[in-house]
C-alpha cells in the first residue's frame, strides 16, 4: 500500500462541530476556538451529506461549504472538508490550500495536517509529507496511520530504521496491525533479509481477516516480490495468482504476474 493509499484512508468527512464546537478527538490538545455559528455548521452539515451521496452532488456541496465559510470563517471543519472534496477530484492546490487555512485555524487539528501530508506526497514533495507526519507522531496521541505513512516515507528514503521503529511503535499500540507488519516486511525485503521478511509476510497473512481482501492481496503480492528476489519464481507466480484470485482488479499483482510469465 502507497503512502498515499494509507492516508487517502484517513482524510474523511468531518462532522466534529457536532460533538463539539471547536472541538475534536479526545486526548488530543485543541485550540480554544469561538463557539461555531450554528447556521454555518448546518451548511456544513448539509454539504457533507451531499457529497456522501457521490461525486455529482459535488458542485452542490461545494457552494455550501463556501457559504459556511463566509457565515464563520474560523469554522476549520468546513474548510477541511472543503479540503477533502477538492482532494476527491485531483484539484490538489485547491485542496492544499483548504488544509492550510484549516490549520491556521486550529494548528492542532490532526484531520487537516494528516490530509495536508498526503496532497505534499502526491504532488511529489516527500520532504513537506515528512514534516507534516513528524509533527504528527511527536504527539502524545498520534494517529496509528500518521506513523505507518511515516515508515512509508522513511523506508522509500532508504531510511530503514527510521522506517522499522515507526511500524514496531504501531504494533506496540496495536498488536494485530497488518499495514505495519507489511512495512516491516517490505524493509526487510529491501535489506536482503528475505528469511525475516518471510515470517512477518507469514504473520501479517494469519492476522487478516477474511473479508480483508485488499489488504490480503497486497500482502500476497509483496509475497510474491519476496520469492522473485529469491528467485523462485514458481512460489512468485503462486502468490500473484493468489493476489488477483481475491482482488481482480489489483493492478501491482497482475502486472508482476505478467512479468513472470514473460521472463
Amino acid at each position: 500500500m502507497t503512502l498515499a493509499r494509507i492516508l487517502a484512508l484517513s482524510v474523511s468527512l468531518s462532522l466534529l462541530p457536532l460533538v463539539a464546537c471547536g472541538g475534536g478527538n479526545q486526548g488530543t490538545t485543541r485550540t480554544e476556538l469561538p463557539p461555531a455559528n450554528p447556521e454555518a455548521v448546518r451548511e456544513m452539515v448539509a454539504a457533507v451529506r451531499l457529497m456522501k451521496r457521490g461525486p455529482r452532488f459535488n458542485r452542490r456541496a461545494r457552494n455550501r461549504l463556501r457559504r459556511a465559510i463566509e457565515l464563520d470563517p474560523q469554522l476549520w471543519e468546513a474548510h477541511y472538508n472543503l479540503g477533502v472534496l477538492e482532494r476527491s477530484e485531483e484539484n490538489l492546490d485547491a485542496a492544499s490550500a483548504a488544509f492550510a487555512r484549516a490549520l491556521e485555524i486550529d494548528p492542532n487539528a490532526p484531520e487537516p495536517l494528516l490530509a495536508a501530508a498526503e496532497v505534499a506526497y502526491t504532488q511529489g514533495d516527500r520532504g513537506a509529507a515528512a514534516d507534516r507526519l513528524q509533527s504528527l507522531v511527536r504527539r502524545e496521541a498520534a494517529p496509528l496511520d500518521a506513523r505507518i505513512a511515516l515508515a512509508v516515507v522513511y523506508r522509500e528514503n532508504e531510511n530503514w530504521d527510521g522506517a522499522l521503529e515507526q511500524a514496531r511503535e504501531v504494533l506496540v499500540r496495536d498488536p494485530s496491525n497488518v499495514r505495519a507488519l507489511l512495512e516491516i516486511g517490505r524493509v526487510y525485503r529491501a535489506r536482503e533479509q528475505h528469511d525475516v521478511a518471510r515470517l512477518v509476510l507469514d504473520k501479517a497473512l494469519l492476522l487478516l481477516d477474511d473479508d480483508a481482501t485488499a489488504l490480503r492481496a497486497q500482502v500476497l503480492n509483496e509475497r510474491g516480490l519476496l520469492e522473485l528476489d529469491r528467485g523462485d519464481t514458481q512460489a512468485a507466480f503462486e502468490a500473484f495468482e493468489g493476489a488477483i484470485a481475491i482482488h481482480p482488479t489489483y493492478k501491482p499483482a497482475r502486472m508482476n504476474m505478467g512479468s513472470v510469465l514473460l521472463n
